[in-house]
């Protein structure tokens, strides 16, 4: 018996529970049909263009992402946008977002382990989810040495922090734009904190808190999960082929 989308979706709510998604988002079954058997499915961190593109080549009828294909409230689908693209190769678009941000096993899961570092707490409870992990490191580092071996584990292009000048024993990770956690690392005695998508303030703020801070990018820091969520698919639903987008990159360049 083949395994529909609403099966697939099912699995995904056994190691990320929809219920557990944060009230702005909009994780979930955003576009298509529940009941379609698709052979072949696509995993990115976004729905781009490429994306589509690249399903349409491997005539991939389910992409599952972790940003939502629609996040605000659309006004109308036209021509050439991404929902009307996928309406019209009649692909089905599944996202896990901040349900499987907070997961145990889930992106923050994902990161620190992609880092090498073993999660021995977490950063702070926001609206009853655990946010972010606290990591204890056997050997100090220096921030330029955090910062490089970031760069090498994650394969960022490119790194950008604060340094606050102390070594680095405890360092505190989450995943996406989550500066706003910055206050709580600091609470728990954080040297670093990993990050992405930080704004000039919070770069004052670190340096008032003497922490430093690590922006290793959105992409990077969530693309980590991608691997992690084909595997445990994979394992749920042998005769379906489930396939990381090679078009699913960083889209920004550095110089």
């Amino acid at each position: 018996m083949k395994k529909t989308n609403l099966d697939i979706y099912n699995k995904i709510n056994e190691l990320a529970p929809y219920c557990t998604a944060l009230s702005y988002d909009n994780s979930g079954f955003n576009i298509g049909d529940k009941y379609a058997e698709p052979e072949r499915v696509l995993l990115a961190l976004d729905i781009t263009n490429a994306v589509i593109d690249e399903a349409v080549r491997l005539d991939a009828k389910l992409i599952i992402t972790h940003h939502p294909v629609i996040f605000q409230p659309l006004k109308s689908v036209l021509s050439g946008s991404i929902a009307y693209r996928l309406l019209q190769n009649n692909i089905s678009a599944i996202s896990a977002h901040t349900n499987l941000d907070i997961a145990k096993g889930g992106v923050n899961t994902a990161l620190c382990d992609a880092l090498g570092f073993e999660a021995n707490d977490i950063i702070t409870v926001d609206d009853g989810a655990e946010m972010g992990i606290i990591s204890h490191l056997e050997n100090e580092m220096t921030p330029i040495g955090l910062a490089e071996h970031i760069k090498q584990r994650l394969g960022c292009k490119g790194i950008k922090f604060y340094n606050a000048g102390r070594s680095i024993k405890t360092v505190a990770m989450c995943s996406g734009a989550s500066s706003h956690l910055l206050f709580d690392c600091a609470k728990k005695n954080a040297d670093a904190f990993i990050t992405a998508d930080i704004k000039h303030s919070m770069f004052i703020e670190a340096d008032t808190l003497g922490i430093t801070l690590i922006d290793a990018g959105h992409f990077s820091t969530e693309s980590v999960v991608l691997p992690r969520l084909k595997e445990y698919l994979q394992k749920s639903f042998e005769q379906t082929e489930f396939i990381i987008a090679e078009s699913s990159v960083d889209l920004c360049s550095y110089i």
